[in-house]
């Protein structure tokens, strides 16, 4: 009796044990949508590593308190080893950052910010420090008509900019002739940037109010202040772009088939698929075939990029939430640049699927 009694709970953690392995190795490929279908409900008896796991998971779903929750409990026990808690901090300061609690990000990278890359995130932390956090009021819908380079009228300061609606920028951006133009006071940060050709700048920052239409306006708002040639496209020169915090505080955008954009657009949708942050690009799975991929939303691009192995004479199709998207001349790049997904969808692509909403407060993407 007793050796069966042994042998059952032997066999019960050894499957535990698989069980946490293969959510791990779903981490691994930060595939979120499977790990949130996959735990279980939290319990007193999950391991400190299951629990980092389901922090990680808040997180891509947009969570950010809960997250940070779950972190701070981790941290103050000391349960995570050296390169988890690390990982833990870093995570902890992105939560903050996204809830714009400047200073509490700050501190979260405090015990480990000797770490290279983390002492390049705390520069600019240190620049925003004192900064409000942000503030949005959208009072009803908003209607933007993009120019050709898809860029839309807006009121920075009250200085009339046009701006890039992009999903793919983890932070707002002007161009330092911009910001000038709309009388910003710079702070220095030395913050570097990669830029999508590979190169690195230094970027400074300001803060701003942003006003999009007649009825949407965000107070402390942070743009990163690059070199007018870091947002050089051919002969012209862009004003900057609208990242994702801001985006995520103008409720549901809907892109229309006339191209229009419309904020604070109605949620009603016949079709509803999750976005999840992937190193903090919104994603959503598509199928090609019979495989399941995962792909970036880049409304900030006009081209599509597929990542792999370059099939540059071959179209390319798959399909997101029923609809198919087919592209007939794909770029393709390396895997090596994108590790997590198979794809960034660009306006291209996204085009084929309007009218389409983003809401990326709820993390959704709502297809008619």
């Amino acid at each position: 009796m007793l050796l069966s009694l042994f042998l059952a709970g032997f066999l019960a953690a050894a499957g535990s044990d698989r069980a946490e392995d293969r959510l791990w190795r779903l981490y691994e490929k930060r595939d979120f949508f499977s790990l949130q279908h996959d735990l279980t409900a939290a319990s007193r008896a999950d391991s400190a590593r299951l629990r980092f796991l389901r922090a990680q998971t808040d997180a891509a779903f947009g969570l950010y308190e809960e997250s940070s929750r779950i972190l701070r409990g981790l941290l103050q026990t000391k349960l995570l080893d050296g390169p988890l808690e690390r990982t833990a901090c870093e995570r902890l300061m992105l939560n903050e950052r996204a809830l714009f609690h400047y200073r509490a990000a700050l501190a979260a990278i405090a015990p480990i910010k000797q770490n290279t890359s983390l002492r390049n995130r705390a520069k600019l932390l240190l620049a925003l420090q004192d900064v409000p956090r942000e503030l949005s009021s959208v009072s009803g819908p908003v209607t933007l008509r993009p120019d050709r380079f898809g860029a839309v009228q807006a009121l920075v300061n009250g200085a009339a900019l046009h701006l890039g609606i992009d999903t793919a920028a983890n932070l707002s951006v002007l161009s330092r002739s911009a910001a000038r133009r709309a009388g910003l006071r710079i702070r220095p940060a030395g913050y570097r940037v990669r830029l999508a050709n590979g190169a690195a700048v230094a970027a400074d920052v300001a803060v701003a109010q942003l006003g999009l239409g007649a009825a949407a306006e965000l107070s402390n708002v942070v743009f990163l202040v690059l070199p007018d040639s870091a947002l050089r496209i051919g002969t012209r020169t862009m004003d900057g772009l609208i990242g994702l915090p801001e985006l995520s505080q103008l409720g549901g955008i809907q892109f229309r088939g006339d191209g229009a954009i419309v904020l604070n657009a109605s949620p009603a949708a016949k079709i509803t698929e999750p976005i999840a942050l992937i190193e903090g690009d919104p994603v959503v799975q598509a199928m090609r075939g019979p495989e399941r991929i995962l792909c970036r939303i880049d409304t900030g691009s006009n081209r599509t990029v597929l990542y792999g192995k370059s099939r540059t004479r071959m179209a390319a199709s798959f399909t997101i939430a029923g609809r198919t998207i087919h592209l007939r001349h794909p770029v393709w790049r390396p895997s090596a640049n994108q590790p997590f997904v198979t794809c960034s969808l660009g306006r291209d692509a996204l085009r084929q699927i309007e009218p389409y909403k983003l809401n990326l407060r709820t993390m959704q993407l709502r297809l008619n």
